[in-house]
Formats: C-alpha cells, sequence, structure tokens
C-alpha cells in the first residue's frame, strides 16, 4: 500500500513539470502570433494612412507661394487622420517627423506627389522592427496650382 501511495504522488510531480514546459511552450507560440497579426495591423493602418494622405495631396490646391502649408497639411493627414492635425496619431509612436514628402517639382511645380514612412518602429513584444522608406505611395499630382503672391 505504501509503495501504491508513492507511486501516485510520483505521477503527480511529473504532471507538474509537463503542465509547467506545455504552458510556456504554449505561452511563446500565442504570443508570437499576437505579435505577428499586431505587427500586420499596424503596418496596415500605416498604409492606409500613407494611401489617403497621397490621394489628398494628388488632388488639392498647391498654393506655390506657400508650399510648405502644403507639406505640413499632408504630414498632418497622414499622421493624424485629419487636415488640421490632432493630438492622437493612427498609429502609436508615429509623428510628423516620421513622415517624408517628395513632389519632383518642374519648374517649381509639383509634378509627382511621393509620401513614405521613414524610420518608424513597430511597436512588439520580442523586439522592435524599423520601417524604412515604407509605407510608400507616390501619385501624379493633379490638383490646381495657385500663387498669391505673385
Amino acid at each position: 500500500m505504501a509503495s501504491r501511495r508513492n507511486n501516485q504522488t510520483n505521477r503527480r510531480g511529473a504532471a507538474i513539470v509537463e503542465f509547467a514546459l506545455g504552458i510556456a511552450l504554449l505561452w511563446v507560440l500565442f504570443a508570437g502570433v499576437y505579435q505577428y497579426g499586431y505587427s500586420f495591423f499596424i503596418y496596415n493602418r500605416l498604409q492606409l494612412s500613407v494611401s489617403n494622405a497621397a490621394m489628398y495631396a494628388s488632388m488639392t490646391t498647391y498654393d506655390a507661394s506657400y508650399p510648405s502649408n502644403f507639406v505640413n497639411t499632408i504630414k498632418n493627414l497622414a499622421v493624424y487622420g485629419k487636415v488640421s492635425g490632432g493630438t492622437k496619431p493612427v498609429v502609436p509612436g508615429l509623428t510628423t517627423g516620421n513622415i517624408e514628402i517628395v513632389t519632383n517639382p518642374i519648374a517649381g511645380l509639383p509634378t509627382v506627389v511621393t509620401i513614405r514612412v521613414k524610420n518608424y518602429q513597430l511597436p512588439s513584444i520580442f523586439a522592435r522592427y524599423m520601417l524604412r522608406d515604407k509605407p510608400r505611395v507616390t501619385t501624379l499630382f493633379i490638383g490646381q496650382i495657385t500663387c498669391s503672391t505673385c
């Protein structure tokens, strides 16, 4: 009888060890799947934000007297989702400094608008992933051009 009780105690101890090893492995697996999905979610939000900003930039009015107004408006739209700016970015940690706008001007007037996210770090559980020049959208400028001081 004593040997039978001793055998059951050993089995219980082995089950606890197996459970601990199994739960650790499952936790790492679930954390990795979560991180993979979250990274895609953040990248998709960035892509949508940059695409919307590029579409707006291609059709808006460009004032040749104040090109910085054009750039600041597009940066605000890409970061905050609003032309006027805001306080909460579309993804955590994104700033207007992460948005680069290239207009490829001919005679000082834009022909093509490229908007890209530069040096943005994806937040993650295990490590930080740097996005360099991604996402990026290029569109033709088909908006109106004005000159308020000309």
